[in-house]
Protein backbone atom coordinates (compact mmCIF):
# COMPACT_ATOMS: atom_id res chain seq x y z
CA UNK A 1 0.00 0.00 0.00
CA UNK A 2 0.95 3.28 -0.90
CA UNK A 3 0.73 6.59 1.00
CA UNK A 4 0.78 9.63 -1.28
CA UNK A 5 0.41 12.66 0.80
CA UNK A 6 -0.02 16.22 -1.11
CA UNK A 7 0.80 19.36 1.15
CA UNK A 8 -2.61 21.57 0.65
CA UNK A 9 -0.53 24.80 2.27
CA UNK A 10 -0.20 26.55 -0.95
CA UNK A 11 -3.60 25.62 -2.45
CA UNK A 12 -5.10 27.33 0.26
CA UNK A 13 -2.66 30.17 0.01
CA UNK A 14 -3.30 30.69 -3.27
CA UNK A 15 -7.13 30.15 -2.87
CA UNK A 16 -6.69 33.07 0.04
CA UNK A 17 -4.83 35.52 -2.30
CA UNK A 18 -7.79 34.87 -5.41
CA UNK A 19 -10.41 36.02 -2.87
CA UNK A 20 -8.45 38.79 -2.20
CA UNK A 21 -8.67 39.45 -5.80
CA UNK A 22 -12.50 38.86 -6.21
CA UNK A 23 -13.30 41.24 -3.05
CA UNK A 24 -11.22 44.19 -5.23
CA UNK A 25 -13.28 44.11 -8.38
CA UNK A 26 -15.62 46.81 -7.00
CA UNK A 27 -12.35 48.70 -7.18
CA UNK A 28 -11.21 47.09 -9.95
CA UNK A 29 -14.16 47.80 -12.25
CA UNK A 30 -14.21 51.51 -10.79
CA UNK A 31 -10.83 51.69 -12.40
CA UNK A 32 -11.52 50.05 -15.54
CA UNK A 33 -14.66 52.41 -15.62
CA UNK A 34 -12.97 56.12 -15.38
CA UNK A 35 -10.41 55.15 -17.94
CA UNK A 36 -13.23 53.60 -20.18
CA UNK A 37 -15.24 56.98 -19.92
CA UNK A 38 -12.15 59.56 -20.38
CA UNK A 39 -11.33 57.50 -23.43
CA UNK A 40 -15.25 58.46 -24.56
CA UNK A 41 -15.49 61.53 -24.16
CA UNK A 42 -11.68 62.05 -26.04
CA UNK A 43 -13.90 59.99 -28.89
CA UNK A 44 -16.75 61.75 -28.83
CA UNK A 45 -15.09 64.70 -29.37
CA UNK A 46 -12.84 63.67 -32.31
CA UNK A 47 -16.32 62.03 -33.69
CA UNK A 48 -18.27 65.51 -33.97
CA UNK A 49 -15.65 66.90 -35.44
CA UNK A 50 -15.29 64.79 -38.09
CA UNK A 51 -18.92 65.32 -38.68
CA UNK A 52 -18.98 69.14 -37.98
CA UNK A 53 -17.40 71.99 -38.36
CA UNK A 54 -16.81 72.99 -34.41
CA UNK A 55 -14.07 73.57 -32.08
CA UNK A 56 -12.78 71.18 -29.19
CA UNK A 57 -13.21 74.04 -26.53
CA UNK A 58 -16.92 74.28 -27.19
CA UNK A 59 -17.68 70.44 -26.94
CA UNK A 60 -15.61 70.27 -23.93
CA UNK A 61 -17.66 73.49 -22.51
CA UNK A 62 -20.71 71.08 -22.53
CA UNK A 63 -19.55 67.90 -21.46
CA UNK A 64 -19.44 66.98 -17.70
CA UNK A 65 -18.39 63.69 -16.81
CA UNK A 66 -19.50 61.49 -13.95
CA UNK A 67 -17.14 58.68 -13.08
CA UNK A 68 -17.33 55.84 -11.31
CA UNK A 69 -16.97 54.94 -7.45
CA UNK A 70 -15.97 51.38 -5.60
CA UNK A 71 -19.70 52.18 -4.04
CA UNK A 72 -21.27 53.75 -7.44
CA UNK A 73 -20.40 51.69 -9.88
CA UNK A 74 -22.03 54.30 -12.92
CA UNK A 75 -20.38 56.07 -15.03
CA UNK A 76 -21.70 58.35 -17.92
CA UNK A 77 -20.86 61.56 -20.57
CA UNK A 78 -23.36 64.01 -19.20
CA UNK A 79 -23.53 66.49 -22.45
CA UNK A 80 -26.21 69.69 -22.38
CA UNK A 81 -26.64 73.27 -24.05
CA UNK A 82 -28.86 74.88 -26.14
CA UNK A 83 -28.54 75.71 -29.99
CA UNK A 84 -25.58 77.13 -30.82
CA UNK A 85 -24.54 80.78 -32.45
CA UNK A 86 -23.80 80.87 -36.06
CA UNK A 87 -20.68 82.13 -35.24
CA UNK A 88 -19.04 79.02 -33.52
CA UNK A 89 -18.96 77.57 -37.13
CA UNK A 90 -17.54 78.76 -40.43
CA UNK A 91 -19.47 82.07 -40.73
CA UNK A 92 -19.00 84.61 -43.69
CA UNK A 93 -18.70 87.52 -43.00
CA UNK A 94 -16.63 87.64 -39.93
CA UNK A 95 -17.07 91.44 -39.61
CA UNK A 96 -20.12 93.69 -39.99
CA UNK A 97 -20.52 95.39 -43.10
CA UNK A 98 -22.54 98.60 -44.05
CA UNK A 99 -23.55 100.17 -47.29
CA UNK A 100 -25.55 98.73 -50.18
CA UNK A 101 -23.28 96.20 -51.04
CA UNK A 102 -23.27 93.93 -48.71
CA UNK A 103 -21.91 90.18 -48.89
CA UNK A 104 -24.59 87.35 -48.56
CA UNK A 105 -24.07 85.86 -44.80
CA UNK A 106 -22.93 81.81 -45.42
CA UNK A 107 -22.59 79.10 -43.13
CA UNK A 108 -21.22 75.67 -43.22
CA UNK A 109 -22.24 73.09 -40.01
CA UNK A 110 -20.94 70.17 -41.24
CA UNK A 111 -17.90 68.83 -43.05
CA UNK A 112 -17.53 67.79 -46.38
CA UNK A 113 -19.98 70.28 -47.84
CA UNK A 114 -19.71 73.86 -49.57
CA UNK A 115 -21.04 77.10 -47.33
CA UNK A 116 -24.62 77.98 -47.51
CA UNK A 117 -26.50 80.32 -47.48
CA UNK A 118 -28.21 81.71 -44.48
CA UNK A 119 -31.81 82.58 -45.63
CA UNK A 120 -34.38 84.34 -43.26
CA UNK A 121 -37.32 86.91 -43.82
CA UNK A 122 -36.49 89.59 -43.25
CA UNK A 123 -32.80 88.60 -44.87
CA UNK A 124 -29.65 87.80 -42.14
CA UNK A 125 -27.17 90.41 -41.34
CA UNK A 126 -24.00 90.12 -39.44
CA UNK A 127 -23.83 92.44 -35.75
CA UNK A 128 -21.56 92.84 -33.02
CA UNK A 129 -23.24 91.87 -29.86
CA UNK A 130 -21.70 91.64 -25.89
CA UNK A 131 -18.81 91.90 -27.81
CA UNK A 132 -19.74 88.85 -29.81
CA UNK A 133 -19.66 88.64 -33.65
CA UNK A 134 -22.59 86.43 -35.42
CA UNK A 135 -25.53 86.06 -37.42
CA UNK A 136 -28.77 88.22 -36.74
CA UNK A 137 -32.04 88.26 -38.18
CA UNK A 138 -34.56 91.11 -37.69
CA UNK A 139 -38.08 89.79 -35.61
CA UNK A 140 -39.84 91.69 -38.16
CA UNK A 141 -40.19 94.45 -40.61
CA UNK A 142 -38.75 97.11 -38.01
CA UNK A 143 -34.92 97.46 -37.15
CA UNK A 144 -35.87 96.19 -33.54
CA UNK A 145 -35.56 93.94 -32.02
CA UNK A 146 -32.96 91.51 -33.54
CA UNK A 147 -32.00 88.07 -32.31
CA UNK A 148 -28.99 85.80 -33.24
CA UNK A 149 -29.98 82.86 -35.89
CA UNK A 150 -28.83 79.31 -33.87
CA UNK A 151 -28.69 76.23 -35.24
CA UNK A 152 -27.74 72.47 -33.40
CA UNK A 153 -26.44 72.19 -29.90
CA UNK A 154 -23.93 69.32 -28.89
CA UNK A 155 -26.46 67.14 -27.68
CA UNK A 156 -27.75 67.05 -30.89
CA UNK A 157 -23.97 66.39 -32.60
CA UNK A 158 -23.77 63.70 -29.90
CA UNK A 159 -26.62 61.97 -30.89
CA UNK A 160 -25.80 61.62 -34.69
CA UNK A 161 -26.25 58.15 -35.56
CA UNK A 162 -22.28 57.67 -36.76
CA UNK A 163 -20.89 59.64 -33.64
CA UNK A 164 -23.17 57.65 -31.19
CA UNK A 165 -22.33 54.23 -32.44
CA UNK A 166 -18.75 55.30 -33.21
CA UNK A 167 -18.49 56.47 -28.89
CA UNK A 168 -20.19 52.97 -28.43
CA UNK A 169 -18.12 50.58 -29.68
CA UNK A 170 -14.99 52.06 -29.08
CA UNK A 171 -16.10 52.83 -25.53
CA UNK A 172 -17.08 48.27 -25.37
CA UNK A 173 -13.77 48.03 -26.69
CA UNK A 174 -11.54 49.58 -24.02
CA UNK A 175 -13.60 48.92 -20.94
CA UNK A 176 -13.28 45.10 -22.13
CA UNK A 177 -8.99 45.89 -22.43
CA UNK A 178 -8.81 47.61 -19.21
CA UNK A 179 -11.29 45.28 -17.50
CA UNK A 180 -8.39 42.62 -18.66
CA UNK A 181 -5.10 44.59 -17.40
CA UNK A 182 -6.94 45.49 -14.00
CA UNK A 183 -7.59 41.48 -13.34
CA UNK A 184 -4.05 40.56 -14.59
CA UNK A 185 -2.53 43.18 -12.59
CA UNK A 186 -4.16 42.22 -9.46
CA UNK A 187 -3.95 38.09 -10.21
CA UNK A 188 -0.37 38.99 -10.63
CA UNK A 189 0.16 40.71 -7.20
CA UNK A 190 -1.84 37.98 -5.55
CA UNK A 191 0.98 35.63 -6.94
CA UNK A 192 3.73 37.90 -5.66
CA UNK A 193 2.62 37.76 -2.36
CA UNK A 194 1.76 34.37 -2.16
CA UNK A 195 5.32 33.29 -3.42
CA UNK A 196 6.85 36.00 -1.08
CA UNK A 197 5.04 33.99 1.35
CA UNK A 198 6.12 30.80 0.73
CA UNK A 199 10.03 32.20 0.85
CA UNK A 200 9.19 33.30 3.97
CA UNK A 201 7.60 29.77 5.52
Amino acid sequence: MINIDIDTRDLLRVVNELDKVQRKVPAITSRALGRTITHANKVMSQAIREEYVIKAGDIKEHTELKKASKTDLNAFIKVTGRPLALSRFQLTPKKPQSGNRRRKVKVKIKRGGRKTEVRTDPGAFIQEMNGAVTAFRRVDKRRFPVVPIKTLSIPQMASNDGVLSKVESKAQEKLIERMNHEISREVRRAQRNHNSRRVRS
